[in-house]
């Protein structure tokens, strides 16, 4: 998922405080999340179900492809730097490959999926 980042050059880059909810299960938001640095937790209801380290990880993708509320909690795990897409429809548009990626990841039985 590392690759993801070279598509992230126009995307802010924010801060984010350890705890800090970035998106919540059941809500629809159109947002997603592309972890450049630190730990992002899925939860499911209030049990962990994935901790993402690795840069390039995206949260909410899955809503946006599926056009569905998100399926899980993702919150900070410590402080992290994220890249923050407020349109993630946009956001694949401009970036076909990045949608490819994260349509054959959707497929794979590790993926979290919010």
């Amino acid at each position: 998922m590392r690759e993801i980042l070279n598509h992230c050059g126009q995307v802010p880059l924010e801060h984010v405080a350890g705890g800090t909810v970035l998106l919540e299960e059941g809500q629809l938001t159109g947002r997603i999340y592309i972890l450049a640095a630190g730990k992002i937790e899925v939860l499911r209801g209030k049990t962990q179900i994935a901790v993402l380290d690795e840069p390039g990880s995206l949260v909410g993708e899955m809503s946006v492809l599926l056009d569905a509320p998100h399926t899980a909690t993702a919150r900070t795990l410590g402080d992290a730097k994220v890249h923050f897409v407020k349109d993630g429809k946009a956001f694949f548009g401009s970036n076909p490959g990045v949608e490819a990626v994260c349509q054959e990841a959707r497929n794979e039985p590790r993926n979290a999926g919010i």
